[in-house]
């Protein structure tokens, strides 16, 4: 009698557990429209605050603080959002490099003077950039590439209020001419319009998947040599 009785409560315990694992899900989700909403919310107070308080961020730091909120909310929009600017700020970044080859020399000796004259700091200030701008840029592709929708905000113009000719928020030593912002301004336009219509045809293409899948297949291959070298 007692073992009918366990196999009874048991089996009603199952079927509250599998009722519990099926419902709470959608309740836990969101609409896409409340969440297209927390995300456009979150993105404006990253962008609007600094300004609020007459605190002038770089348009790095600004993508770096929204990403980390994206993460945290774990919303797609916000996902989206996060990967399209960060490839955008990736894209923008290294053009910019490109065009003036002495950009990066101005901003270590505007923001940290003498020290950028040591080869170990300037060593580790450009393997933060890299990390920066490029790995967490495509870090965030591998993992959210398929939340990216097509449509740009262009929220670099909120970073400088209005202007992207910034000499005096990322302190360049010596300022740069304005036919260096304008190259940014461009470059910046140009990624946020293209980024995101590329980053949908990619997904919907197998682009990503194939892109993701080689990476996994490298490391998982080297890695063991790798291991032994060291």
């Amino acid at each position: 009698m007692f073992v009918c009785l366990s196999a009874a409560l048991d089996s009603n315990a199952q079927k509250r557990l599998n009722r519990l694992y099926v419902e709470v899900p959608h309740m836990e989700e969101a609409s896409p429209a409340s969440d297209v909403l927390y995300a456009l919310t979150a993105l404006l107070a990253v962008l609007l605050v600094p300004l609020m308080v007459r605190v002038r961020l770089v348009y790095t730091f600004l993508w770096t603080a929204f990403a980390a909120v994206a993460i945290k909310m774990d919303s797609p929009t916000a996902l989206g959002l996060a990967t399209a600017m960060g490839l955008s700020v990736m894209l923008a970044w290294y053009m910019v490099r490109l065009f003036d080859r002495a950009v990066f020399a101005s901003v270590l000796l505007g923001w940290f003077g003498f020290l950028s004259n040591y080869r170990v700091f300037c060593w580790l200030a450009n393997t933060g950039d890299f990390l920066l701008h490029f790995v967490g840029p495509l870090t965030l592709a591998a993992n959210y590439l398929p939340y990216v929708q097509v449509f740009s905000l262009l929220w670099v113009y909120l970073v400088a209020g209005g202007s992207l000719i910034a000499n005096h928020v990322y302190h360049f030593s010596p300022p740069r001419s304005p036919e260096f912002w304008a190259v940014a301004s461009v470059t910046m336009l140009v990624g946020n319009l293209a980024v995101p219509l590329g980053c949908v045809i990619a997904n919907r293409s197998g682009a990503h998947e194939l892109f993701v899948t080689t990476i996994q297949e490298a490391v998982s291959t080297f890695m063991p040599y790798y291991l032994e070298i060291a």
